[in-house]
This record gives structure tokens, C-alpha cells and sequence, in this order.
């Protein structure tokens, strides 16, 4: 069965950790590293900067992450982009 990925808002640039972003409250959030050859840390913290949960995304992957609405989602900056999805079968 096909899944369909609904975007719920703009595409940005994932934020470093020191303005990492709530993505307006999601719960899903789709993550690309669009770099050619490098790979990058995403981290994902509580609203209190504690609780810290990390993944490395290889060059050229796409994942779905999910957190908390109030959990922040940051990266190390550079290429890779990230946006509230949704997703229905």
C-alpha cells in the first residue's frame, strides 16, 4: 500500500542548536541532507533543552522523525533542510 506525505508548511533550512525549532509545533517532520558527501547530526531535545535524541542522516537521505509538538528539532547547519509532514495510506 502507497503512503502519501502531506506537507504541512514550507521547506527551511534545519536550525543549528542554538535556534532549533519546535517546526511549528509538529509531531512529524520530514529531514533531507542534501549534501553531495557529507553526513550530518540531527538532534532532537524536550522543550527544556534536556532529553536529547540524536541520528546521523547520510548524504543524500530523506527521513521522517517523530517528536514531541514541543520538542525542538536542530542540526549542524550547512545543506540540510527540513518541513511538517503528515501521512496517510
Amino acid at each position: 500500500m502507497a503512503s502519501i506525505t502531506k506537507l504541512l508548511g514550507a521547506e527551511a533550512d534545519l536550525e543549528l542548536v542554538a535556534s532549533a525549532s519546535t517546526v511549528g509545533g509538529a509531531q512529524l517532520v520530514r529531514v533531507h541532507n542534501a549534501h553531495a558527501t557529507n553526513s550530518t547530526v540531527v538532534t532532537i531535545t524536550d522543550a527544556a533543552g534536556g532529553d536529547v535524541r540524536s541520528v546521523t542522516v547520510v548524504a543524500g537521505e530523506v527521513i521522517t522523525l517523530i517528536k514531541g509538538s514541543t520538542d525542538k528539532i536542530s542540526g549542524l547547519g550547512g545543506t540540510s533542510k527540513r518541513v511538517a509532514v503528515a501521512f496517510t495510506n
